[in-house]
């Protein structure tokens, strides 16, 4: 575990008070703080004077050196500028082992949780965002043979809900409200995906890969996305 002292000025008051963030963590050896940063509990310092939650975003590498992945967040461009650094940081500190690990970016903390959610059911990172941009044609397909609620969709992530991993379509209900619908996570889509690329797994970069490049992938064009409306 790293950790970073900083000097940070609360966002309503502007009283300004000492923090302490996680820089990385690996949850194998402290494993008391894995709920805390699935549940961004990390991310929230009290101001001692107004008493406002501060929600304090900064990089932050995840590692699990048991089941050998590592996720680092950030904006997309640190991402990208930290690259080498992120995967030397790994090989460093896992010097035996570095071979064997999965090496992700997420841009956002929703997107941490959901590669930490999919990696420790060991699933392909690469494998599943293609799933989301299949998943995503059929949903369209189905809205356009009227065999879904009359909502466009947002966007299909990965989730647990009642302790099982789903498929989660968000949908947009009007304006000011969205809709979410979770579904079993499909195994069998899942494994004739893995199947149909794992010829090719090995030189897929999958640091940022997302659905937006496994529909490049796929050959889909907008046409394949279309609403009937």
């Amino acid at each position: 575990m790293k950790t970073v002292d900083l000097k940070f000025k609360c966002d309503k008051c502007e009283e300004e008070f000492p923090i302490r963030i996680l820089e990385s963590v690996d949850v194998k050896e402290n494993p008391e703080l894995k709920s805390d940063i699935l549940n961004d509990r990390i991310y929230h310092f009290k101001c001692p004077k107004c008493e406002y939650d501060n929600k304090v975003l900064t990089p932050f590498l995840y590692i699990d050196s048991e089941l050998k992945y590592a996720v680092q967040t950030g904006e997309f461009n640190y991402l990208v500028a930290k690259r080498k650094e992120i995967f030397d940081k790994i090989e460093n500190l896992y010097k035996d082992t570095y071979k064997d690990f999965r090496i992700h970016g997420a841009i956002s903390t929703l997107e941490l949780n959901e590669k930490v959610f999919l990696l420790d059911e060991d699933l392909d990172i690469v494998v599943c965002e293609i799933m989301k941009a299949i998943l995503e044609k059929r949903y369209i397909i189905d809205y356009n043979n009227g065999n879904t609620p009359k909502e466009h969709l947002n966007r299909v992530f990965f989730d647990y809900s009642n302790g099982k991993l789903c498929q989660v379509y968000e949908t947009i209900k009007n304006e000011n409200e969205k809709a979410y619908y979770a579904r079993e996570f499909d195994m069998n889509v899942y494994n004739d995906l893995y199947k149909m690329f794992e010829a090719d797994l090995g030189k897929i970069d999958g640091y940022l890969f997302n659905k937006n490049i496994a529909k490049k992938l796929l050959g889909m064009d907008n046409e394949d996305l279309k609403y009937n409306d």
